[in-house]
């Protein structure tokens, strides 16, 4: 078997992809990399506008709850759900 270096064999493959052939086991796809680079951090920022969308809305139902609270005078709701609060601003 045939050693093969990253200076041996260069082709072009379809579209954009650039193929490097190390050895006849491994295979090198720069552009697959990149593909999944771009997914993760697609995957990322989808989470964090998720992440605030929870936490904008449970903002606002606290909110409306310590409100609620404040009209009947219930001190301990009250405490407890501006700990809440707290908690999910922290």
């Amino acid at each position: 078997m045939q050693e093969h270096h990253a200076d041996d064999e260069r082709q072009f493959g379809q579209g954009n992809e650039y193929r490097i052939s190390l050895n006849e086991s491994l295979e090198v796809y720069p552009m697959d990399k990149m593909k999944v680079s771009y997914e993760a951090m697609l995957g990322l920022a989808a989470e964090m506008v998720l992440d605030k969308a929870v936490v904008e809305f449970r903002t606002k139902r606290l909110y409306q709850a310590i409100d609620k609270a404040l009209a009947s005078g219930d001190k301990d709701t009250f405490r407890r759900l501006t700990d809440e609060l707290k908690t999910l601003h922290a």
